[in-house]
């Protein structure tokens, strides 16, 4: 009798018994006033059967006579048309086209208003806004209207790429019912029964091999499963067949299910592959660890040494903040190999709330372009910031700053100020005094830096830095060097406090050991500790490595370690012999034995490179030798490593 437009019409008028005007009207229903017209035209060529007419007034717009209110009522019986609503959301609108357009190819412009309930006018800025999404965000070609018909000329892999991305953004927003906004993608064709089973199947699969996948890459594979199946049951079926980014517990999966009954066909499996690739999914076991490609570990140690450099933040303080990013890395190069990048959300809020954060993740941009030769989208590096500012709330301690107060208090203040701008992520002003308080302040506060106007004589072994009244350039420049030799200085005892400890120093005053005697014996306390996996295999290792290629260096010391890796965990087993050990005719009195897993580590080369110094130093080897007990040979050891990186890495 009516259409849905027309029944809408009439409920607006009832809910306004005084009146509402056709502007109003056309306003609420996204429709011009000449539709408004044509359509009350119609409803009362309907309702004068019923003796019933829609009147209209300059002063009132359309109305209705008192008596007419209730028998229309009736007539009616009003209902609110929800779908309808709906579709008043352009997200949701967009959604409905691209969904007729992918399943029913050609549409009329003038039909979508129709069917849509809206302008078309709103019809054509829908498109409009489409046509770029595709473009720019999408990198697909875009959609052609000709008289006013819809024509979407790509191939079946673009439109399936472009389903998938969608469904990923969609689940990645964390909207509740994104189902429906995906029936709206497939022009109402999801069942929601047979997605239900899918789901059942594919956990079973899971659980069957014992693999643990986070819930929204669960449900990305779920979803794009399932828009495999209905392009297919539709005809929509892919033609080329190229195989690649291959995972066998995808491809079994897959297998699996076509044999199951499931609708994915052979050269389904490219296309599938190519996102489940972009997704958190192991290969083999529950641990990602195994998919970390060597590109990634090392874009991931170019850009830490990069930040360690450029801003004396390391960010291998934390084990947590690596390993995240190392998972991260991974998954992000593969995002960018398929084009499946991430969307962010609050990418804005990043930008402004963390912007230090968002500016150190930008050194990863020329990184990773050096390798892959693709540039990051904006979202991805704002995810990278997200860890940086993660590490920096737990991580980054500031140094303890104090500054000599000036005669002048207008110069302490501009100092301050000066340090607040510029350095707020690496100091931290704890006091302002006169040189006066000083002693009796560091006596009782650590202090890690004193900043001064003047050249003082102090008595304290703090590091002081000079800024000569007012700030400039220079100083911005002098003062990061100094922080970042600071910092570096206490990196570097960190880095050997690592990799050694009392519990693996062994002082051996009287007994006169063979090398083969002495490595199994620090080896089966490496094995104890679990340092090593196979003790046997270890100490096979490094007696056949250390006679085809010896680890002496300089006199009185070696380095030996085995060709292949047995450790757990990175160690320095540490000898010091009173009685010297004779081997291949040189007297050795200092062994640092050691275990080093097998992983990219750049601070396992810096550790070579110190003991190669080391060993080249006799009057630091006879200091270590002198030590007396374990915690004055580890005291020594990080003061020679302290002196030696400040020496040959900062000056």
């Amino acid at each position: 009798m009516f259409t849905e437009r027309q029944k809408e019409i009439i409920e607006l008028i009832l809910k306004n018994p005084n009146g509402i005007f056709g502007a109003k009207l056309a306003d609420k229903l996204n429709v011009s006033t000449r539709t408004v017209r044509n359509d009350i035209a119609s409803i009362n060529k309907t309702l004068i059967h019923e003796s019933l007419r829609i009147l209209s007034s300059n002063k009132k717009g359309y109305y209705l006579l008192p008596a007419y209110i209730q028998t229309l009522t009736a007539f009616m019986n009003p209902t609110t048309n929800i779908q309808r609503q709906g579709f008043q959301n352009q997200e949701q609108r967009l959604y409905v086209i691209l969904g007729k357009v992918l399943f029913l190819k050609e549409q009329d412009c003038f039909q979508l208003a129709d069917e849509l309930y809206v302008s078309e006018q709103t019809i054509f800025k829908d498109l409009s806004k489409i046509r770029q999404l595709l473009e720019t965000k999408y990198k697909i070609q875009p959609m052609e209207i000709q008289h006013n018909q819809i024509h979407f000329s790509v191939s079946e892999e673009e439109i399936r790429y472009l389903l998938f991305k969608i469904l990923k953004e969609l689940i990645l927003s964390d909207k509740p019912d994104y189902l429906s906004d995906v029936n709206l993608l497939v022009n109402g064709h999801l069942d929601q029964k047979e997605f239900d089973l899918l789901t059942i199947k594919m956990k079973n699969y899971l659980a069957s091999q014992k693999l643990v996948i986070d819930d929204k890459s669960f449900e990305m594979m779920v979803g794009a499963i399932y828009l495999t199946v209905l392009r297919n049951r539709f005809g929509f079926t892919i033609k080329s067949d190229v195989q690649s980014y291959f995972n066998g517990n995808v491809s079994s999966l897959l297998q699996e299910l076509m044999e199951s009954g499931i609708d994915i066909k052979e050269k389904d499996k490219t296309s599938l592959n190519r996102f489940f690739w972009s997704l958190k999914i192991p290969t083999s076991s529950n641990s990602l660890e195994e998919n970390i490609s060597i590109t990634a570990l090392t874009i991931l140690n170019e850009f830490r040494r990069e930040v360690l450099d450029k801003y004396s933040i390391d960010l291998k303080e934390s084990v947590e903040t690596m390993e995240n990013l190392k998972v991260h890395m991974e998954y992000m190069l593969r995002r960018l190999d398929t084009n499946y990048e991430l969307s962010n959300p609050i990418i804005n809020d990043i930008k402004k709330r963390y912007p230090f954060s968002y500016e150190v993740a930008m050194l990863i941009v020329h990184i990773v372009y050096r390798y892959q030769e693709k540039y990051l989208a904006d979202d991805e590096i704002s995810y990278i910031a997200i860890y940086i500012e993660i590490f920096l709330r737990k991580n980054n301690n500031r140094l303890k700053t104090i500054v000599i107060s000036d005669t002048s208090m207008g110069i302490n203040d501009i100092i301050h100020n000066w340090l607040t701008s510029n350095f707020r992520n690496h100091v931290e002003v704890v006091a302002c005094m006169p040189l006066i308080a000083l002693d009796s302040y560091v006596e009782n506060h650590q202090v890690d830096l004193i900043i001064t106007t003047n050249i003082l004589n102090l008595n304290q072994a703090i590091p002081c830095h000079v800024i000569e009244r007012i700030p400039e350039r220079s100083d911005y420049y002098s003062l990061t060097n100094k922080i970042h030799k600071i910092k570096n200085s206490n990196r570097y005892e960190k880095l050997i406090l690592r990799m050694f400890s009392e519990e693996f120093v062994d002082i051996y005053e009287e007994e006169q050991l063979t090398f083969e005697e002495l490595i199994k014996t620090m080896a089966q306390k490496l094995k104890r500790h679990h340092r090593i996996t196979d003790m046997e295999g270890y100490v096979k290792d490094v007696i056949q490595r250390e006679e085809n290629y010896p680890t002496t260096i300089g006199k009185h010391f070696m380095i030996p370690h085995p060709l292949s890796s047995f450790a757990n965990k990175t160690t320095v087993h540490v000898a010091v012999l009173k009685k010297p050990l004779l081997h291949k005719g040189e007297k050795i009195r200092l062994v640092f034995l050691l275990a080093i897993e097998n992983k990219m580590d750049d601070d396992v080369s810096t550790l070579f490179h110190f003991m190669q110094q080391l060993a080249l130093d006799q009057d630091s080897i006879a200091s270590l030798l002198d030590a007396d007990g374990k915690e004055a040979f580890l005291e020594k050891i990080i003061a020679l490593s302290t002196s030696f990186f400040n020496k040959h890495y900062i000056e």
